[in-house]
């Protein structure tokens, strides 16, 4: 049976196309493809490079390699389409990445790749060998693994201890460029279970201000503003700590950190009030702001920065644990008179009714409403993409249109939903 190798098409449009098989080419040799033919002349030049070009392509491996760079081509403009969730995305990278691994002559392994291939292996060795042995996936070997990822021998402990403190960020420093240095830093508290262990030789659990077992860690973290890297430089455990010690231990921190060299400009927290407090010693006499003197260069400011990334995830969080009948929040009429106070009403089950309203439509006009935004779970209320689909532009003019004017507090909630992004 004959089979064809090689076809040049010229339709009356007069585009000259070239195909190997059934994939269409886009090079062949110095020409780019399709073309449109001027000249005679120029389909000589086509025909002569197919003949030329015909004893360089095998029925194997030549044509292998067209047909992966075309589904490669195929698979990155499915990626930037519009997908109605997230994880559908995901899954066309990933298919992507296998692609471009079978493309490549030598092992080279994309980033994200690499961090997902680390924590399986982290989590499994032998479910990652398994996985690696069936030849579904093409995944790095755990040599590779193991030569990526450094091991960094970092004692808690050691480092509550003033002659390693800050030891880690001390190494950080080493390998940073100056531009890197200047950061801000990030502080969060993680509630504790209270008990001390026996672990490597030591104990562990044990808190930094006392004999008894930290029921808090406070978490310091720096974040380079101009590139990417961040990391975290400081635990502190402690069982119970006020805003006096807590702000002494900051100014300690950062005057550390100044003098390795970083440049701190600002301290990051959620709107905890122990930290404001804290932060508040900064000025004397003791008050909250947005700015104070740096504690190693008061002619230097200090800005206190409230995560805005924490504070939207509460709000919404908060919407939904109210426990009336439609999930309502009330809040005051900010556009409201001072000498009339005016309440208003957001109601959450609103947008849960006006995502089943056009569910099946298909034009939305709340395009991002969808049910693991409106009824996330506990682990997915952390996602800060799932409250951004519920606070956007979108969600208000969904609510103010004629469609959800037949619906219960569609214009006090777009109201709130406003106000939030303002």
């Amino acid at each position: 049976m004959l089979q064809l190798c090689f076809a040049v098409t010229v339709p009356t449009d007069v585009i000259v196309k070239v195909f190997v098989g059934d994939v269409q080419l886009n090079k062949l040799g110095a020409l780019l493809l399709p073309m449109c033919l001027c000249d005679l002349r120029e389909l000589d030049r086509v025909l002569n490079a197919v003949q030329s070009s015909e004893g360089n392509f095998s029925d194997s491996e030549e044509h292998l390699q067209i047909v992966l760079k075309k589904t490669a081509e195929t698979l990155d403009e499915l990626a930037s389409q519009n997908f109605q969730h997230d994880w559908q995305v995901e899954v066309v990278k990933f298919i992507n990445q296998q692609v471009d691994i079978l493309l490549s002559r030598t092992s080279r392994y994309p980033a994200d790749l690499l961090v997902f291939a680390s924590l399986v292996f982290t989590i499994s060795p032998h479910a990652y060998r398994f996985i690696r042995s069936t030849s579904k996936l093409e995944l790095p070997h755990p040599d590779t693994i193991r030569r990526v990822c450094g091991t960094y021998r970092v004692n808690l402990c050691s480092e509550q201890q003033d002659a390693f403190f800050l030891s880690y960020a001390k190494r950080l420093a080493v390998g940073m460029d100056d531009y890197e240095k200047t950061v801000t830093l990030v502080m969060d508290e993680i509630h504790l279970q209270p008990y001390i262990d026996y672990k490597g030789g030591g104990l562990v659990g044990m808190a930094a201000n006392s004999q008894n077992a930290a029921k808090t860690a406070y978490v310091f973290m720096i974040q380079s503003l101009l590139s990417s890297n961040k990391d975290v430089v400081h635990f502190l455990p402690v069982a119970q700590i006020d805003a006096k010690q807590l702000h002494q231990f900051l100014r300690q921190l950062i005057n550390g950190l100044e003098a390795t060299g970083f440049q701190v400009i600002a301290v990051v927290s959620d709107n905890n009030s122990i930290i404001g407090k804290a932060m508040s010693f900064f000025s004397e006499p003791p008050k909250v702001d947005t700015v104070y003197g740096h504690p190693s260069d008061q002619g230097r400011p200090l800005f206190f920065i409230l995560d805005s990334v924490h504070v939207l995830k509460c709000i919404r969080n908060n919407w939904l644990n109210q426990r009336n009948s439609g999930k309502c929040l009330f809040f005051p009429d900010i556009n409201g008179l001072p000498d009339k106070p005016c309440v208003l009403i957001a109601s959450f089950n609103t947008l849960i009714e006006l995502h089943e309203s056009e569910r099946n439509e298909l034009i939305r006009l709340a395009p991002t409403l969808f049910l693991k935004a409106l009824k996330s779970s506990n682990i997915e209320r952390q996602n800060i993409k799932l409250v951004l689909k519920v606070f956007n532009s979108f969600t208000v003019a969904a609510l103010n249109s004629s469609i959800a004017a037949e619906l219960q507090h569609t214009k006090s909630t777009a109201n709130f939903v406003s106000t939030v992004l303002m």
